[in-house]
């Protein structure tokens, strides 16, 4: 995949970093990260070479440490990408309604943004016909980055693998597939499949969504080696924490050994969309398959009757693709959190039913 002018330009003139990004081994004492001895356990700078999780990773995903970079959170790739491969003026794809930061982020590079809209009748899905718009709206228009999301947020709908190897088979873009609501190693062997077969698909997981890691800002992106070579080298050298990095490494243990959500998440959303649908003012958008599901009253704003109830959920009424829909985003919690909503959407149909 070529690179952007500015990203080539900085290539050519970047200077020399004086951090070693070489592996040690414990033998050596290192006073080249200028670490103050009086806090020496409280402050270490982090690995620059983040080895240790990204062979986690690799070893997990089944793949070589050179298909994977890190991010502080998928967001900070999700920025690092059009930076490294967009020039002003160049156009990027994004399938409406989508995560805002596809656009927003290609946008700050001077991209301009070709958009293809699913809908509300398919819920939301990404159909063969929407495929076939993706392919001939990317070939047309030139397109450099096709944005792609499975599970999509908002929606919670996923994109069939047979769709994704098509539009990586029929366009010269980068496809970016975003993947963060799968969590770290769900439907992970299928993308890995995918990757090696598409030189130019790179795929974001993060640990902040079903495995409960959001705090500590971990994402990463695999995809063939010389198309994350220089989404490595773009970043900077200390993204991540050292704290993060190393409660990154623990949680990624415990994901191997025993992962709750897992059960926890698919049981609370059947639960909460049987009890939902006995409702008969409130339509659930679209048959999520992950941690997040798009709902709204058939003829009021739910946003604002939820606030009323003291329930705080993702405003969609004015994304892109969900405009005049009266659309919010829900999240699956715990079981005490989620009877909490079921118990203001009971109180938001008690008092429609009585006048109020």
């Amino acid at each position: 995949m070529q690179t952007s002018k500015v990203f080539q330009n900085w290539q050519k003139h970047q200077p020399v970093s004086y951090v070693a990004k070489d592996v040690f081994t414990k033998k050596f004492l290192r006073f080249d990260l200028g670490e103050f001895l009086g806090f020496k356990g409280a402050i270490p700078y982090p690995d620059p070479s983040q080895r240790a999780l990204k062979q986690q990773l690799s070893r997990l995903w089944g793949v070589s440490e050179t298909m994977v970079t890190l991010g502080t959170g998928s967001d900070e790739l999700i920025e690092r990408i059009p930076r490294v491969f967009l020039n002003p003026d160049d156009h990027v794809l994004v399938v409406t309604p989508t995560f805002f930061r596809f656009a927003d982020a290609s946008m700050r590079m001077g991209a301009l943004v070709k958009k293809v809209a699913t809908n509300l009748e398919s819920k939301f899905a990404v159909t063969d016909q929407i495929v076939l718009e993706i392919i001939e709206c990317a070939n047309v228009n030139d397109i450099r980055i096709i944005w792609l999301c499975s599970p999509n947020n908002p929606t919670g709908v996923p994109i069939a693998d047979k769709h994704i190897a098509r539009i990586c088979r029929e366009t010269k873009a980068l496809v970016v597939l975003d993947s963060v609501f799968w969590g770290i190693d769900e439907q992970i062997k299928n993308q890995v499949g995918l990757v090696k077969r598409f030189p130019n698909l790179v795929i974001l997981r993060s640990l902040s969504k079903i495995d409960g890691g959001a705090g500590l800002r971990i994402g990463a992106a695999f995809g063939n080696p010389e198309t994350i070579a220089p989404i490595e080298s773009w970043r900077l050298p200390f993204n991540i924490p050292t704290a993060s990095l190393t409660a990154g490494r623990d949680l990624l243990q415990a994901i191997g050994e025993n992962h709750n959500a897992k059960t926890i998440i698919p049981k609370e959303r059947e639960r909460m969309f049987e009890a939902i649908s006995a409702f008969p003012s409130f339509e659930i958008g679209a048959p999520s398959d992950t941690s997040i599901f798009l709902l709204r009253h058939k003829t009021e704003d739910l946003f604002t009757l939820l606030r009323g109830e003291y329930i705080c959920v993702a405003d969609m009424r004015r994304t892109t693709g969900l405009e005049g829909m009266r659309f919010v985003r829900i999240t699956i919690q715990s079981q005490k959190e989620n009877n909490r909503l079921l118990t203001a959407l009971t109180n938001i149909q008690k008092n429609e039913a009585e006048g109020r």
